[in-house]
């Protein structure tokens, strides 16, 4: 969570705006795992652990049933908020993964047969749009326009090359 707070912090003030942090959209609760090699926790689960939405990775953990959830109707409160406006979320590949749950509305046993995978310091592309563009008043959906899009990280060097 710390690494989000001082990214939305640094990105925040390049933009002029104030970072609000929402708690529900922190990373799954991973209890005793916490802080613990992926390898040697994996191995005490006993199990792949996407396979089982409903257990904790390790005890005192959170399911990523509850993560979704959670992270789910964090997501959907912002957009409902921010109805017509442009907002900016800074978190971790979780919340990427919470972002395609909750828009498309991916059952949650996809998590054994596909994933979303997020670069480091990615940008990832939300925008609403009507269902139709010639019957504007049939409602809205979410569309995708960028995933893992890292221009923004080279920008710079293609500046002082050209």
């Amino acid at each position: 969570m710390r690494r989000a707070q001082e990214s939305a912090a640094i990105i925040g003030a390049y933009l002029s705006l104030d970072a609000e942090t929402v708690v529900d959209l922190t990373e799954q609760d991973y209890g005793s795992a916490d802080g613990r090699s992926w390898t040697d926790v994996v191995a005490e689960y006993g199990d792949i652990p996407a396979l089982d939405a409903d257990r904790p990775l390790a005890a005192g953990g959170e399911t990523w049933r509850d993560y979704l959830h959670r992270s789910s109707v964090a997501i959907g409160e912002i957009t409902t908020r921010h109805l017509g406006e442009r907002v900016l979320v800074v978190g971790h590949g979780e919340t990427i993964d919470a972002a395609f749950h909750h828009f498309l509305a991916v059952p949650i046993a996809g998590r054994a047969t596909a994933a979303v995978a997020a670069y480091h310091a990615s940008i990832t592309t939300w925008v609403q749009q009507p269902l139709s563009w010639t019957l504007p008043s049939a409602g809205w959906r979410w569309t995708l326009t960028s995933h893992n899009d890292t221009r923004h990280l080279f920008a710079d060097a293609e500046m002082t090359e050209s």
